[in-house]
């Protein structure tokens, strides 16, 4: 098993935050036919503290490309309270999974990272 992939993702809270990723295997597209996907923010990696949950989808079936989409009212609707300066950003953690839904036990994650977000003036 390999580790996944590192992407530190800039969010701006309240806003549609996104990206693609897929897996390559010495240059070629990493088949993920029949696959689902899940992700989320928490504060800390291991945190039982959940920011919010990620829509993971497929996106180019052809080349296996998946899209990772911070929806802005999933980002919007956590409270971060009161910090030291208003304009300074959250980082929290995430990660995406594939899984196969038939099989609970094959799960590997592919995409990791700091989820920084810049929480929103605008309520």
């Amino acid at each position: 098993m390999s580790r996944p992939a590192r992407y530190d993702w800039q969010i701006y809270q309240g806003s549609l935050a996104s990206f693609k990723f897929r897996k390559t295997v010495g240059g070629s597209p990493f088949p993920t036919t029949g696959l689902s996907g899940r992700g989320q923010i928490r504060l800390a990696p291991g945190s039982a503290t959940k920011v919010c949950d990620l829509v993971v989808t497929l996106d180019d079936p052809d080349i296996y490309q998946w899209e990772v989409r911070a929806l802005p009212a999933a980002t919007a609707a956590y409270d971060f309270g009161a910090r030291r300066n208003n304009t300074d950003p959250v980082i929290c953690y995430y990660d995406v999974e594939l899984y196969d839904p038939s099989d609970v036990t094959d799960v590997q994650a592919y995409v990791e990272g700091k989820a920084i977000i810049y929480p929103e003036c605008t309520r």
